[in-house]
């Protein structure tokens, strides 16, 4: 087989190149049409968030389905926040028909837009139509526009879980699972069919809290109430130009170029002429974040987002291979006097997440005042590493808790032998020595031992929890056995001590320490290796057709992602289950 695969590539090589060649050009054409960037006057920042909108500018793997930056959420406040002084920006256009992004996320950045109505710049929203999350940015708009054959979507908020038992059965699959926490739904799409009662209710009762917070904010905007919106959610599959005007949810109909003249009339910009956009990214040429280092005293943020990953380097991943070099980095510097920690992450590798909760306490041990921020996920490894920090502060739809631990292994015997008609026989030196193997079935005592281990590593946590946040073993598995809390549950339980965004975050953090003069420090550093330049390069200049049906394509890679019979089942992981969010 592999000599297969040598002849193959060794025949593809010569057209791999040839293409190399051609995308190179692109490259070449791409970076110098990028040279030079410059902000014209009377022009309007377009906010159009096609990206993905990581935490930290940049900090995730870039592939061929990448088309451009990811611009992190504190760049785009930043930016928002510098487009109120900046004259040469006349106001600012959303056109965000629709937005993939977390509920924290999408919160800040909503802020950041209401904040900006403080000068006299205006803030428009144009869409062909919007989506429930592009309409909440939108609505924060002085005025509102829609395509006269545009739609709006406001369905409330809910959430799909592929389950597939059924499916493994046909096949010959089964996963064995270990888990502690009847909450800890990330294992029942294996052993289920349906949803369990105990984690139907902790998502609604998650789900009501987002639905509460977004058609308030929605509605206090438009000037219309709660009422209003929810019953448009429960009455309207989609909400058509005459019934949103009559509803309030916008200002006017009308064609982008119509809109466009509108602009022009604003800012008087003769109508024979483009109205002058700034993109996101290109403002951030422009503007890239600076750091001071004349201040002595330093404050550390690290962004940590992602899964946490055993022994990854990757960017957009937790770690404990990267992010206990960043640590040992900062015990060391006794210039820095604070770090925050700001975490976005549903967990992963339990193993991982516990060396960083220790790595977190020798920060302490270090002299530094430690901080968390939570975006919009700290939940089971997330959490895990969070809890051992002098303080912790949660957005307001942060996502947190499911302190709780699993184990999977798929075993294909049943496939093998009853489907393939093929024998299985072993021979080993000692008892255990075939446990685990996919193609042998696990024994009774084999499975004990497994929850034996189960059990430990969950016990483990509580009591790294219960450290930590000074409470007794069997006050934190009262909170726990996996079950996901909001950032109002998580205050009332302890789990947290305060709601507040980041820069409140550093806000507190200063005056704690009595510090009037700092500067930021942001880790981890994002560089750029060749591979990433040449693959933003062809992504940027080639364009991939996306997915007709985006949750099609979700609940495949899933399927893909989680049958994968791959050494990462022997780890165990404090990890939420995989959501599809709508």
């Amino acid at each position: 087989m592999r000599q297969f695969f040598k002849f193959l590539f060794a025949s593809c090589l010569g057209t791999l190149l040839a293409f190399g060649a051609i995308i190179l050009i692109f490259i070449i054409i791409g970076v110098s049409a990028g040279d030079g960037v410059t902000i014209k006057s009377n022009s309007f920042l377009r906010l159009s968030f096609d990206h993905s909108v990581s935490e930290l500018t940049d900090n995730m793997e870039y592939s061929f389905s990448s088309t451009t930056r990811a611009i992190g959420v504190h760049d785009i406040i930043r930016l928002i926040e510098k487009a109120k002084s900046d004259k040469k920006i006349a106001g600012i256009v959303i056109n965000a028909p629709q937005v993939s992004m977390g509920p924290s996320t999408a919160t800040l950045i909503r802020d950041a837009l209401i904040d900006f109505k403080d000068t006299d710049k205006p803030i428009y929203a144009y869409g062909d139509f919007y989506g429930q999350m592009g309409y909440y940015l939108a609505s924060a708009a002085d005025s509102v526009f829609m395509n006269p054959n545009g739609s709006i979507e406001i369905k409330g908020f809910g959430a799909v879980i592929p389950y597939y038992k059924n499916l493994m059965d046909k096949v010959g699959i089964k996963m064995n699972t270990f888990y502690r926490g009847r909450y800890k739904g990330a294992t029942e799409p294996y052993r289920r069919n349906d949803m369990s009662a105990d984690n139907r209710l902790q998502y609604t009762e998650y789900l009501e809290h987002l639905k509460k917070n977004y058609f308030n904010e929605m509605a206090a905007q438009r000037g219309i109430t709660f009422d209003d919106i929810n019953s448009l959610a429960d009455n309207s599959l989609v909400i058509v130009p005459d019934q949103a005007i009559d509803k309030q949810l916008i200002d006017s109909v009308a064609y982008e170029v119509d809109f466009e003249n509108f602009i022009k009339n604003k800012t008087g910009v003769k109508e024979s002429r483009l109205v002058r956009y700034t993109e996101l990214e290109d403002y951030l040429t422009v503007n890239p974040a600076k750091v001071s280092t004349k201040s002595p005293n330093k404050i550390a943020v690290v962004y940590a987002e992602g899964n946490v990953v055993y022994g990854s380097d990757d960017n957009g991943a937790i770690s404990e291979k990267k992010y206990a070099k960043i640590f040992e980095r900062l015990i060391k510097n006794e210039k820095i006097k604070a770090v925050i920690l700001r975490v976005n992450s549903p967990g992963g590798a339990s193993i991982s997440s516990d060396i960083l909760w220790d790595y977190m306490g020798k920060l302490r041990a270090s002299g530094k005042y430690v901080a968390v921020s939570m975006g919009d996920y700290a939940a089971s490894g997330g959490y895990y590493i969070a809890c051992n920090a002098d303080t912790i502060f949660a957005d307001k739809n942060t996502l947190t808790g499911s302190i709780g631990v699993y184990l999977m292994y798929p075993e294909i015997s049943k496939l093998v032998k009853d489907k393939l008609d093929i024998g299985i026989d072993s021979v080993t030196t000692n008892k255990y020595t075939a446990t685990n193997s996919f193609f042998l079935a696990l024994n009774p005592d084999e499975a004990q031992k497994m929850e034996n281990y189960t059990d430990y590593l969950y016990k483990q946590f509580l009591s790294r929890v219960a450290t930590t946040r000074d409470m007794t073993m069997d006050e934190v598995h009262a909170i726990a056995e996996g079950r996901i809390w909001t950032s109002n549950a998580a205050l009332e339980y302890n789990l947290i001590d305060e709601i507040g965004t980041l820069k409140q975050t550093i806000n507190a953090v200063t005056d704690r320490l009595d510090l009037e003069d700092y500067s930021i420090l942001s880790y981890p550093t994002i560089e750029e290796d060749f591979t990433t330049e040449f693959l933003r390069g062809i992504t940027q200049n080639v364009k991939i057709p996306e997915a007709k049906n985006q949750l099609d394509m979700k609940i495949l890679e899933d399927i893909i992602q989680q049958l994968n019979m791959s050494s990462d089942y022997k780890q165990p992981v404090a990890q939420m289950e995989e959501i599809i969010w709508f």
